[in-house]
């Protein structure tokens, strides 16, 4: 199985314990806010995890703190740059926004790959 396809498993997988962790939080009685922090934080460990072992295959125990900064730096980066996208389409209308999330989403998935293989993860 290709780098790749790892990848987008294990980020399917990762989107699912997102969407869990979230209803689990949020039946509980956090806010939103807090449920959908908290489900992301679980599900970015996971998937950083799968993603250095699994799908890059980086053992290297001496680039964890580099692997592990960039890693949420870019998780972060990204999360702002799809929501900051995404308002401004739905500032035309929420056509615009919602399919616009499609497109914006997948682009990034895309190139996060490439930055995770390329310089997070690299051999």
């Amino acid at each position: 199985m290709s780098s790749f396809k790892r990848y987008f498993l294990i980020s399917a997988v990762s989107l699912l314990l997102d969407l869990s962790f979230f209803v689990i939080f949020y039946s509980s009685g956090l806010s939103v806010f807090q449920a959908a922090i908290f489900a992301r934080l679980i599900s970015s460990v996971f998937n950083f995890t799968f993603n250095k072992y699994y799908v890059f295959h980086s053992s290297s125990s001496s680039l964890l703190p580099f692997q592990i900064i960039t890693y949420f730096f870019l998780a972060f980066s990204t999360s702002l740059i799809s929501a900051s996208l995404i308002n401004a389409l739905g500032l035309v209308s929420v056509f615009f926004a919602s399919s616009g999330k499609f497109l914006i989403d997948s682009f990034l998935f895309v190139l996060n790959y490439f930055l995770q293989k390329k310089i997070i993860f690299k051999k």
